[in-house]
Protein backbone atom coordinates (compact mmCIF):
# COMPACT_ATOMS: atom_id res chain seq x y z
CA UNK A 1 0.00 0.00 0.00
CA UNK A 2 1.38 3.41 -0.93
CA UNK A 3 2.26 6.09 1.61
CA UNK A 4 -0.10 9.08 1.67
CA UNK A 5 2.69 11.35 2.93
CA UNK A 6 3.88 12.07 -0.61
CA UNK A 7 0.32 12.94 -1.63
CA UNK A 8 0.11 15.43 1.22
CA UNK A 9 3.32 17.11 0.06
CA UNK A 10 1.80 17.34 -3.39
CA UNK A 11 -1.26 18.96 -1.84
CA UNK A 12 0.81 21.58 -0.06
CA UNK A 13 2.68 22.42 -3.26
CA UNK A 14 -0.38 22.67 -5.45
CA UNK A 15 -2.41 24.65 -2.90
CA UNK A 16 0.32 27.26 -2.53
CA UNK A 17 0.62 27.39 -6.32
CA UNK A 18 -3.12 27.85 -6.71
CA UNK A 19 -3.20 30.54 -4.03
CA UNK A 20 -0.54 32.53 -5.84
CA UNK A 21 -2.52 32.14 -9.08
CA UNK A 22 -5.70 33.33 -7.35
CA UNK A 23 -3.89 36.36 -5.94
CA UNK A 24 -2.62 37.19 -9.41
CA UNK A 25 -6.14 37.00 -10.82
CA UNK A 26 -7.66 39.08 -8.00
CA UNK A 27 -5.12 41.87 -7.87
CA UNK A 28 -6.29 45.23 -9.09
CA UNK A 29 -5.67 46.09 -12.68
CA UNK A 30 -3.16 48.80 -13.54
CA UNK A 31 -4.20 52.36 -12.83
CA UNK A 32 -4.05 54.23 -16.15
CA UNK A 33 -2.30 57.14 -14.38
CA UNK A 34 0.50 54.79 -13.38
CA UNK A 35 0.90 53.12 -16.77
CA UNK A 36 3.85 55.28 -17.73
CA UNK A 37 5.72 54.45 -14.53
CA UNK A 38 4.77 50.78 -14.90
CA UNK A 39 6.04 50.69 -18.47
CA UNK A 40 9.36 52.26 -17.57
CA UNK A 41 9.91 49.97 -14.57
CA UNK A 42 8.70 46.64 -15.93
CA UNK A 43 11.95 45.78 -17.74
CA UNK A 44 13.98 46.85 -14.73
CA UNK A 45 12.11 44.25 -12.68
CA UNK A 46 12.75 41.63 -15.32
CA UNK A 47 16.45 42.42 -15.51
CA UNK A 48 16.76 41.76 -11.78
CA UNK A 49 15.63 38.23 -12.54
CA UNK A 50 18.28 37.67 -15.21
CA UNK A 51 21.19 35.39 -14.23
CA UNK A 52 24.68 36.86 -13.87
CA UNK A 53 25.85 35.75 -17.31
CA UNK A 54 23.10 37.82 -18.90
CA UNK A 55 23.73 40.85 -16.68
CA UNK A 56 27.37 40.84 -17.69
CA UNK A 57 26.47 40.61 -21.37
CA UNK A 58 23.89 43.36 -21.13
CA UNK A 59 26.27 45.69 -19.30
CA UNK A 60 29.15 44.94 -21.68
CA UNK A 61 31.16 43.90 -18.62
CA UNK A 62 31.78 40.22 -19.33
CA UNK A 63 35.44 39.25 -19.03
CA UNK A 64 35.02 37.06 -22.11
CA UNK A 65 33.72 40.03 -24.05
CA UNK A 66 36.55 42.26 -22.85
CA UNK A 67 39.18 39.67 -23.76
CA UNK A 68 37.75 39.22 -27.24
CA UNK A 69 37.66 43.00 -27.75
CA UNK A 70 34.10 42.96 -29.03
CA UNK A 71 33.03 46.56 -29.70
CA UNK A 72 29.99 47.64 -27.64
CA UNK A 73 28.06 48.26 -30.86
CA UNK A 74 27.82 44.49 -31.27
CA UNK A 75 25.79 44.22 -28.08
CA UNK A 76 22.15 45.16 -28.10
CA UNK A 77 21.24 48.23 -26.04
CA UNK A 78 19.11 47.33 -23.06
CA UNK A 79 16.92 50.42 -23.49
CA UNK A 80 13.99 50.18 -25.85
CA UNK A 81 10.57 51.73 -26.04
CA UNK A 82 7.46 50.23 -24.50
CA UNK A 83 4.09 51.86 -25.12
CA UNK A 84 3.42 54.25 -22.25
CA UNK A 85 -0.17 53.11 -21.77
CA UNK A 86 -0.86 49.44 -21.80
CA UNK A 87 -2.05 46.74 -19.45
CA UNK A 88 -0.77 43.28 -20.14
CA UNK A 89 -4.02 41.61 -19.20
CA UNK A 90 -5.90 43.67 -21.78
CA UNK A 91 -3.43 43.40 -24.63
CA UNK A 92 -3.96 41.26 -27.69
CA UNK A 93 -1.76 38.17 -27.82
CA UNK A 94 0.01 39.32 -30.99
CA UNK A 95 0.94 42.63 -29.32
CA UNK A 96 2.33 40.79 -26.30
CA UNK A 97 4.46 38.67 -28.61
CA UNK A 98 5.93 41.75 -30.28
CA UNK A 99 7.00 43.23 -26.94
CA UNK A 100 8.23 39.84 -25.74
CA UNK A 101 10.34 39.31 -28.85
CA UNK A 102 11.76 42.80 -28.49
CA UNK A 103 12.69 42.08 -24.87
CA UNK A 104 14.44 38.85 -25.88
CA UNK A 105 16.42 40.73 -28.52
CA UNK A 106 17.89 42.81 -25.73
CA UNK A 107 19.08 39.72 -23.93
CA UNK A 108 20.99 38.44 -26.93
CA UNK A 109 24.52 39.16 -28.03
CA UNK A 110 24.64 40.39 -31.62
CA UNK A 111 25.64 37.58 -34.03
CA UNK A 112 28.51 39.73 -35.35
CA UNK A 113 30.23 39.23 -31.98
CA UNK A 114 30.79 35.58 -32.90
CA UNK A 115 29.10 32.26 -32.33
CA UNK A 116 29.27 29.36 -29.90
CA UNK A 117 29.45 25.83 -31.30
CA UNK A 118 28.09 22.45 -30.33
CA UNK A 119 29.80 19.51 -32.06
CA UNK A 120 27.89 16.25 -31.82
CA UNK A 121 27.60 12.81 -33.30
CA UNK A 122 24.08 11.89 -34.33
CA UNK A 123 24.19 8.57 -32.52
CA UNK A 124 24.97 10.32 -29.22
CA UNK A 125 23.26 13.64 -29.81
CA UNK A 126 21.36 13.92 -26.52
CA UNK A 127 24.24 13.18 -24.14
CA UNK A 128 26.79 15.28 -26.02
CA UNK A 129 24.38 18.19 -26.45
CA UNK A 130 23.55 18.21 -22.73
CA UNK A 131 27.23 18.29 -21.82
CA UNK A 132 28.21 20.98 -24.31
CA UNK A 133 25.19 23.21 -23.73
CA UNK A 134 26.51 23.86 -20.21
CA UNK A 135 29.68 25.33 -21.73
CA UNK A 136 28.06 27.88 -24.05
CA UNK A 137 26.63 31.32 -23.52
CA UNK A 138 22.91 30.83 -24.31
CA UNK A 139 22.60 34.45 -25.42
CA UNK A 140 25.15 34.14 -28.20
CA UNK A 141 24.38 32.78 -31.64
CA UNK A 142 24.60 28.98 -31.61
CA UNK A 143 25.87 26.91 -34.50
CA UNK A 144 25.70 23.14 -34.79
CA UNK A 145 28.27 20.81 -36.31
CA UNK A 146 27.36 17.17 -36.94
CA UNK A 147 30.67 15.34 -36.68
CA UNK A 148 31.61 13.16 -39.63
CA UNK A 149 29.35 15.09 -42.00
CA UNK A 150 30.07 17.79 -44.53
CA UNK A 151 27.93 20.65 -43.35
CA UNK A 152 27.97 24.34 -42.59
CA UNK A 153 25.35 25.84 -40.31
CA UNK A 154 23.71 28.91 -41.81
CA UNK A 155 20.66 28.42 -39.60
CA UNK A 156 19.26 25.18 -40.95
CA UNK A 157 21.36 22.83 -38.85
CA UNK A 158 20.25 24.28 -35.54
CA UNK A 159 16.66 23.63 -36.61
CA UNK A 160 17.61 20.07 -37.43
CA UNK A 161 19.39 19.81 -34.07
CA UNK A 162 16.22 20.83 -32.23
CA UNK A 163 14.14 18.42 -34.30
CA UNK A 164 16.43 15.42 -33.78
CA UNK A 165 16.87 16.05 -30.04
CA UNK A 166 13.13 16.24 -29.41
CA UNK A 167 12.67 13.11 -31.50
CA UNK A 168 15.17 11.38 -29.20
CA UNK A 169 13.38 12.62 -26.10
CA UNK A 170 10.03 11.24 -27.16
CA UNK A 171 11.23 7.82 -28.34
CA UNK A 172 9.34 5.02 -26.65
CA UNK A 173 12.52 3.38 -25.38
CA UNK A 174 13.57 6.63 -23.65
CA UNK A 175 10.57 6.25 -21.30
CA UNK A 176 10.36 9.99 -20.72
CA UNK A 177 7.06 10.74 -22.44
CA UNK A 178 4.05 8.83 -23.66
CA UNK A 179 1.05 9.71 -25.83
CA UNK A 180 -1.82 11.09 -23.76
CA UNK A 181 -5.38 9.85 -24.18
CA UNK A 182 -6.67 13.05 -25.74
CA UNK A 183 -8.52 13.94 -28.92
CA UNK A 184 -5.55 15.91 -30.23
CA UNK A 185 -2.09 14.35 -30.20
CA UNK A 186 -0.07 15.37 -27.15
CA UNK A 187 2.63 13.98 -24.89
CA UNK A 188 2.48 13.57 -21.14
CA UNK A 189 5.21 12.42 -18.81
CA UNK A 190 5.79 8.67 -18.72
CA UNK A 191 3.60 7.12 -16.02
CA UNK A 192 6.39 5.30 -14.16
CA UNK A 193 9.06 7.93 -14.73
CA UNK A 194 11.46 8.05 -11.77
CA UNK A 195 11.37 11.65 -10.53
CA UNK A 196 14.30 11.48 -8.12
CA UNK A 197 16.75 9.90 -10.55
CA UNK A 198 19.54 12.40 -11.28
CA UNK A 199 19.69 11.52 -14.97
CA UNK A 200 15.99 12.33 -15.42
CA UNK A 201 16.30 15.57 -13.46
CA UNK A 202 19.24 16.62 -15.65
CA UNK A 203 17.29 15.81 -18.82
CA UNK A 204 14.28 17.88 -17.80
CA UNK A 205 16.51 20.76 -16.78
CA UNK A 206 18.03 20.55 -20.26
CA UNK A 207 14.55 20.49 -21.85
CA UNK A 208 13.80 23.75 -20.09
CA UNK A 209 16.99 25.28 -21.45
CA UNK A 210 16.12 24.01 -24.93
CA UNK A 211 12.74 25.74 -24.75
CA UNK A 212 14.46 28.95 -23.68
CA UNK A 213 16.97 28.73 -26.53
CA UNK A 214 14.15 28.04 -29.01
CA UNK A 215 12.41 31.20 -27.80
CA UNK A 216 15.61 33.20 -28.16
CA UNK A 217 16.07 31.83 -31.69
CA UNK A 218 12.37 32.37 -32.49
CA UNK A 219 12.02 28.70 -33.40
CA UNK A 220 8.95 26.54 -32.88
CA UNK A 221 9.37 23.20 -31.13
CA UNK A 222 8.02 20.14 -32.91
CA UNK A 223 6.90 18.39 -29.74
CA UNK A 224 3.34 18.76 -28.53
CA UNK A 225 3.45 18.69 -24.75
CA UNK A 226 0.16 18.13 -22.99
CA UNK A 227 -1.67 21.22 -21.77
CA UNK A 228 -1.14 20.39 -18.11
CA UNK A 229 2.63 20.79 -18.57
CA UNK A 230 2.16 24.36 -19.78
CA UNK A 231 -0.27 25.06 -16.94
CA UNK A 232 2.32 23.88 -14.41
CA UNK A 233 5.00 26.07 -16.04
CA UNK A 234 2.79 29.16 -15.80
CA UNK A 235 1.40 28.12 -12.37
CA UNK A 236 -2.20 28.02 -13.50
CA UNK A 237 -4.60 25.83 -11.47
CA UNK A 238 -5.77 22.61 -13.10
CA UNK A 239 -9.49 21.98 -12.78
CA UNK A 240 -11.90 19.17 -13.55
CA UNK A 241 -12.77 20.63 -16.94
CA UNK A 242 -9.08 20.47 -17.92
CA UNK A 243 -9.14 16.68 -17.62
CA UNK A 244 -10.61 16.34 -21.10
CA UNK A 245 -7.28 17.71 -22.41
CA UNK A 246 -5.25 15.34 -20.20
CA UNK A 247 -7.10 12.01 -20.11
CA UNK A 248 -10.44 11.99 -21.88
CA UNK A 249 -11.38 8.46 -20.76
CA UNK A 250 -10.90 9.42 -17.15
CA UNK A 251 -12.81 12.66 -17.71
CA UNK A 252 -15.83 10.82 -19.16
CA UNK A 253 -15.61 8.26 -16.37
CA UNK A 254 -15.88 11.03 -13.79
CA UNK A 255 -18.83 12.53 -15.67
CA UNK A 256 -20.66 9.19 -15.49
CA UNK A 257 -19.91 8.95 -11.77
CA UNK A 258 -21.48 12.35 -11.26
CA UNK A 259 -24.69 11.02 -12.80
CA UNK A 260 -24.90 8.14 -10.30
CA UNK A 261 -27.62 8.57 -7.72
CA UNK A 262 -25.61 6.54 -5.22
CA UNK A 263 -21.87 6.50 -5.93
CA UNK A 264 -21.31 4.42 -2.82
CA UNK A 265 -22.81 1.44 -4.62
CA UNK A 266 -19.85 1.47 -7.03
CA UNK A 267 -17.60 0.27 -4.20
CA UNK A 268 -14.78 2.68 -5.07
CA UNK A 269 -12.18 4.01 -2.63
CA UNK A 270 -9.70 6.87 -2.23
CA UNK A 271 -6.88 4.91 -3.84
CA UNK A 272 -5.61 3.92 -7.25
CA UNK A 273 -3.87 0.83 -8.60
CA UNK A 274 -0.63 1.68 -10.35
CA UNK A 275 1.01 -0.84 -12.70
CA UNK A 276 4.78 -0.87 -12.17
CA UNK A 277 7.51 -1.48 -14.73
CA UNK A 278 7.93 -5.11 -13.64
CA UNK A 279 4.23 -5.79 -14.29
CA UNK A 280 3.22 -5.88 -10.64
CA UNK A 281 0.56 -3.59 -9.22
CA UNK A 282 0.82 -1.29 -6.23
CA UNK A 283 -2.03 0.44 -4.44
CA UNK A 284 -1.53 4.14 -3.74
CA UNK A 285 -3.68 5.91 -1.16
CA UNK A 286 -4.84 9.37 -2.20
CA UNK A 287 -5.43 10.26 1.44
CA UNK A 288 -4.41 8.64 4.72
CA UNK A 289 -6.23 5.31 4.97
CA UNK A 290 -7.60 5.89 1.48
CA UNK A 291 -7.93 2.17 0.76
CA UNK A 292 -10.58 2.00 3.45
CA UNK A 293 -12.34 5.29 2.64
CA UNK A 294 -15.28 4.76 0.32
CA UNK A 295 -16.23 7.36 -2.33
CA UNK A 296 -19.73 8.76 -1.80
CA UNK A 297 -21.84 11.46 -3.37
CA UNK A 298 -20.88 13.74 -0.49
CA UNK A 299 -17.13 13.34 -0.80
CA UNK A 300 -16.90 12.83 -4.58
CA UNK A 301 -15.64 16.37 -5.26
CA UNK A 302 -12.95 15.87 -2.61
CA UNK A 303 -11.96 12.57 -4.24
CA UNK A 304 -11.83 14.24 -7.64
CA UNK A 305 -9.58 16.97 -6.28
CA UNK A 306 -7.17 14.39 -4.81
CA UNK A 307 -7.19 12.29 -7.96
CA UNK A 308 -6.37 15.24 -10.20
CA UNK A 309 -3.60 16.41 -7.90
CA UNK A 310 -2.00 12.98 -7.86
CA UNK A 311 -2.22 12.57 -11.62
CA UNK A 312 -0.82 16.02 -12.38
CA UNK A 313 1.62 16.67 -9.55
CA UNK A 314 3.24 13.27 -9.12
CA UNK A 315 5.95 14.37 -11.57
CA UNK A 316 6.26 17.87 -10.12
CA UNK A 317 9.94 17.37 -9.28
CA UNK A 318 10.76 16.98 -12.97
CA UNK A 319 8.46 19.82 -14.02
CA UNK A 320 10.27 22.02 -11.53
CA UNK A 321 13.58 21.01 -13.10
CA UNK A 322 12.22 22.00 -16.50
CA UNK A 323 11.14 25.37 -15.08
CA UNK A 324 14.51 25.84 -13.43
CA UNK A 325 16.25 25.34 -16.78
CA UNK A 326 13.84 27.60 -18.65
CA UNK A 327 13.95 30.43 -16.13
CA UNK A 328 17.73 30.27 -15.75
CA UNK A 329 17.91 31.78 -19.24
CA UNK A 330 14.71 33.77 -19.66
CA UNK A 331 13.39 35.78 -16.69
CA UNK A 332 10.41 34.04 -15.09
CA UNK A 333 8.32 37.21 -14.90
CA UNK A 334 8.89 37.91 -18.56
CA UNK A 335 6.97 34.73 -19.35
CA UNK A 336 4.46 34.47 -16.52
CA UNK A 337 3.32 38.09 -16.54
CA UNK A 338 2.93 38.15 -20.31
CA UNK A 339 1.30 34.85 -21.20
CA UNK A 340 -1.38 32.42 -20.12
CA UNK A 341 -0.68 28.70 -20.40
CA UNK A 342 -2.55 28.47 -23.72
CA UNK A 343 -0.64 31.47 -25.09
CA UNK A 344 2.70 30.08 -23.94
CA UNK A 345 1.87 26.76 -25.62
CA UNK A 346 1.19 28.64 -28.86
CA UNK A 347 4.43 30.57 -28.44
CA UNK A 348 6.42 27.34 -28.08
CA UNK A 349 4.66 25.18 -30.66
CA UNK A 350 3.47 27.72 -33.21
CA UNK A 351 0.21 27.44 -35.13
CA UNK A 352 -0.88 23.81 -35.66
CA UNK A 353 -3.11 24.53 -38.68
CA UNK A 354 -1.41 25.14 -42.02
CA UNK A 355 -3.43 27.52 -44.20
CA UNK A 356 -2.63 26.89 -47.87
CA UNK A 357 -3.95 30.26 -49.01
CA UNK A 358 -1.78 32.06 -46.44
CA UNK A 359 1.24 29.98 -47.49
CA UNK A 360 0.67 30.75 -51.17
CA UNK A 361 0.01 34.45 -50.55
CA UNK A 362 3.32 34.96 -48.75
CA UNK A 363 5.53 32.99 -51.15
CA UNK A 364 8.10 34.69 -53.37
CA UNK A 365 9.57 33.28 -56.58
CA UNK A 366 12.94 33.41 -58.28
CA UNK A 367 13.06 32.25 -61.89
CA UNK A 368 9.36 31.38 -61.73
CA UNK A 369 6.25 33.55 -61.64
CA UNK A 370 2.83 33.10 -60.08
CA UNK A 371 1.46 32.12 -63.48
CA UNK A 372 4.29 29.70 -64.35
CA UNK A 373 2.85 26.25 -65.05
CA UNK A 374 5.17 24.57 -62.54
CA UNK A 375 3.93 26.93 -59.79
CA UNK A 376 0.30 26.41 -60.70
CA UNK A 377 0.87 22.65 -60.60
CA UNK A 378 2.74 22.87 -57.27
CA UNK A 379 -0.10 24.63 -55.43
CA UNK A 380 -2.69 22.41 -57.09
CA UNK A 381 -0.88 19.29 -55.81
CA UNK A 382 -0.32 20.70 -52.33
CA UNK A 383 -3.93 21.87 -51.95
CA UNK A 384 -5.08 18.22 -51.84
CA UNK A 385 -2.74 17.34 -48.95
CA UNK A 386 -3.90 16.49 -45.46
CA UNK A 387 -2.54 18.54 -42.55
CA UNK A 388 -0.12 15.72 -41.79
CA UNK A 389 1.33 15.82 -45.30
CA UNK A 390 1.45 19.61 -45.25
CA UNK A 391 3.39 19.43 -41.98
CA UNK A 392 5.94 17.06 -43.50
CA UNK A 393 6.38 19.29 -46.53
CA UNK A 394 6.74 22.38 -44.36
CA UNK A 395 9.30 20.54 -42.21
CA UNK A 396 11.32 19.78 -45.34
CA UNK A 397 11.15 23.39 -46.53
CA UNK A 398 11.65 25.36 -43.31
CA UNK A 399 12.90 22.94 -40.66
CA UNK A 400 9.66 23.08 -38.71
CA UNK A 401 6.26 21.46 -39.22
CA UNK A 402 4.58 24.37 -37.44
CA UNK A 403 3.74 27.84 -38.71
CA UNK A 404 5.07 30.71 -36.57
CA UNK A 405 2.67 33.03 -34.77
CA UNK A 406 1.39 35.54 -37.31
CA UNK A 407 1.37 33.01 -40.14
CA UNK A 408 3.69 32.65 -43.10
CA UNK A 409 4.40 36.36 -43.26
CA UNK A 410 6.30 35.93 -39.99
CA UNK A 411 8.87 33.40 -41.27
CA UNK A 412 12.38 34.42 -40.28
CA UNK A 413 15.95 33.31 -40.72
CA UNK A 414 18.01 32.00 -37.83
CA UNK A 415 19.17 35.55 -37.10
CA UNK A 416 15.72 37.03 -36.83
CA UNK A 417 15.67 38.57 -40.31
CA UNK A 418 12.61 38.28 -42.52
CA UNK A 419 12.96 35.21 -44.72
CA UNK A 420 9.75 34.52 -46.62
CA UNK A 421 9.12 31.09 -48.09
CA UNK A 422 10.59 31.11 -51.58
CA UNK A 423 10.64 28.82 -54.60
CA UNK A 424 13.68 29.01 -56.89
CA UNK A 425 13.89 27.64 -60.38
CA UNK A 426 16.68 25.23 -61.32
CA UNK A 427 17.22 23.45 -64.62
CA UNK A 428 15.76 20.04 -65.29
CA UNK A 429 18.35 17.53 -66.52
CA UNK A 430 17.02 14.33 -68.10
CA UNK A 431 20.37 12.64 -67.55
CA UNK A 432 20.42 13.14 -63.78
CA UNK A 433 18.21 12.54 -60.78
CA UNK A 434 16.07 15.61 -60.40
CA UNK A 435 15.26 16.23 -56.74
CA UNK A 436 13.61 19.13 -55.03
CA UNK A 437 16.27 20.72 -52.86
CA UNK A 438 15.73 22.61 -49.63
CA UNK A 439 17.70 25.31 -47.82
CA UNK A 440 15.94 25.44 -44.48
CA UNK A 441 18.12 28.28 -43.18
CA UNK A 442 16.50 30.53 -45.81
CA UNK A 443 13.04 28.86 -45.94
CA UNK A 444 13.76 28.13 -49.58
CA UNK A 445 13.24 25.22 -51.94
CA UNK A 446 14.60 24.77 -55.45
CA UNK A 447 12.34 22.99 -57.92
CA UNK A 448 13.57 21.72 -61.28
CA UNK A 449 11.35 22.75 -64.17
CA UNK A 450 9.72 19.34 -64.53
CA UNK A 451 8.14 18.82 -67.98
CA UNK A 452 5.00 17.21 -66.51
CA UNK A 453 2.79 17.63 -63.45
CA UNK A 454 3.12 13.93 -62.59
CA UNK A 455 6.90 14.19 -62.40
CA UNK A 456 6.55 17.12 -59.99
CA UNK A 457 4.04 15.15 -57.92
CA UNK A 458 6.40 12.16 -57.78
CA UNK A 459 9.23 14.41 -56.59
CA UNK A 460 7.07 15.87 -53.80
CA UNK A 461 5.82 12.43 -52.77
CA UNK A 462 9.42 11.22 -52.60
CA UNK A 463 10.02 13.84 -49.90
CA UNK A 464 6.93 12.82 -47.93
CA UNK A 465 7.37 9.06 -48.20
CA UNK A 466 10.99 9.18 -47.05
CA UNK A 467 10.40 11.73 -44.27
CA UNK A 468 13.17 13.89 -45.62
CA UNK A 469 14.00 16.84 -43.38
CA UNK A 470 15.57 18.96 -46.07
CA UNK A 471 18.79 19.68 -44.19
CA UNK A 472 20.81 17.01 -45.96
CA UNK A 473 19.44 18.01 -49.35
CA UNK A 474 21.24 21.35 -49.45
Amino acid sequence: MGNAQEIESIDSYSSSSNQSSDKKKNKNKSNPEKDKEFASNILHKFINEIPNISKLSLQCASEDIKKSLIPPKYLYNIQFEIPQKFELDRMEFEDKVIIFRDALKHLEVDWRAGSDYINVKRENILKESMEQFEQINPYRELKINFLGEVNQDAGGLIREWFTVIFQELQKEEAKLFQVADTQDYSLKLYENLECKKKKNKDIFNFIGKLLAKALLQNLTVNTCFNKYIFKLIIDEPIKEVDLVFIDQKLYHSFQKMRECKNIEDLELYFCIDNKKEDGSTETIDLIINGSNTKITNDNFDFYLEKRIKYMVYKHIILINELKKGLFSIIPEKLIKEFFSADQFELLINGTPFIDISDWQEHTVYNGYYTNSQIIIDFWDIVSDFTQEKLGKLLQFCTGSCRVPIGGFKSLESNRGEKAPFSIFRIDFDRNKNNYIRAHTCFNRIEIPEFPTKNMLKDAINFILENDLLGFGID
